[in-house]
């Protein structure tokens, strides 16, 4: 019986790489190495784990990043998802290829599928070479895309519940009076209609006619509709530049048994019950007991 695929949050691995480890991350941390020694389960790596490495590489996070990527390897080693280009076949692999495919026409392939070697590279301050170039180009894009996804899912969220306070008051005014109503607003009763259209049109946004799942996949379209589907229900909700980037990491619950994400953003997948919801840990404490019982249930 194949071993268990786990995916893990970048935030896991911070914490496992810390020389000032808790208790409650050391015990998740031994029962995961346990589970591997055992071989009952793997763990991958992704460019989405690397990329939140890559963002601050000043010289003073030179040991800081080394050290989470050597966590990363000792726990994961060649064990890695695809790129988000071409999700096809088989995504989780054993060859080390997290990279975009694009990356072997001008770099060494050997650094390229030793992330460690990739890193030490990257970090190379002060020297022009092809890794700082590619990883710094590549940072920046899915950057600057994340920011203005944000933006423009703030703008999104803030003209919906400007429709919907505006629909609100013009139907206290309706139903209140509605004979001071027509008077006021010729029509206000076919305005009311008009109002509650565009609340509806802008809850129901078709995600599907703007993201095709031509571009990163059908999965990343259902992400995008559970992130809609939350914020455009939830008041209080606000779109944080990090979400973006929280979605490619979530590209990944298809092929995996078990999928460690952002708290948060977690909760959001669980809480619009998005397909393959059941193999979501929100709490890197769960992680142990939730791998357990998969491991007991296949006996």
């Amino acid at each position: 019986m194949r071993p268990l695929v786990i995916y893990l949050d970048t935030n896991d691995y911070s914490a496992f790489s810390s020389d000032q480890m808790n208790a409650k991350d050391a015990f998740v941390y031994d029962f995961l190495m346990r589970k591997l020694h055992e071989k009952e389960i793997v763990i991958g790596f992704s460019f989405q784990n690397l990329f939140e490495l890559m963002q601050d590489f000043s010289p003073e996070h030179f040991q800081d990043r080394i050290n989470r990527m050597n966590t990363i390897h000792k726990i994961c080693g060649n064990n890695a998802f695809r790129f988000p280009e071409n999700l096809d076949g088989d995504v989780f692999t054993n060859d080390g290829r997290w990279y975009p495919l694009e990356w072997e026409k001008t770099a060494d392939k050997k650094i390229l599928q030793d992330p460690r070697a990739f890193m030490i590279t990257f970090f190379s301050i002060g020297k022009s070479n092809t890794y700082v170039n590619l990883g710094h180009d590549m940072t920046e894009k899915v950057r600057k895309f994340s920011e203005d996804f944000a933006k423009i899912c703030g703008q999104h969220q803030a003209a919906l519940q400007k429709a919907k306070e505006d629909l609100k008051k013009l139907v206290a005014l309706y139903n209140s009076r509605p004979e001071l109503a027509e008077t006021t607003i010729p029509g206000s009763g076919a305005i009311v209609d008009q109002w509650k259209d565009k609340v509806r049109s802008l809850e129901s946004l078709n995600i599907r006619s703007v993201f095709g799942p031509e571009i990163l996949g059908e999965y990343f379209v259902d992400i995008l509709e559970a992130y809609h589907g939350r914020s455009s229900r939830d008041k209080g909700f606000k779109p944080r530049k990090s979400d973006f980037v929280d979605m490619l990491h979530a590209i990944y619950i298809p092929h995996c048994d078990v999928w460690r994400g952002d708290g948060g953003f977690s909760n959001i997948l669980l809480s619009q019950k998005i397909k393959h919801s059941e193999r979501i840990v929100a709490k890197r404490s769960d992680l142990p007991d939730f791998i357990q019982s998969l491991i007991q249930g296949r006996k």
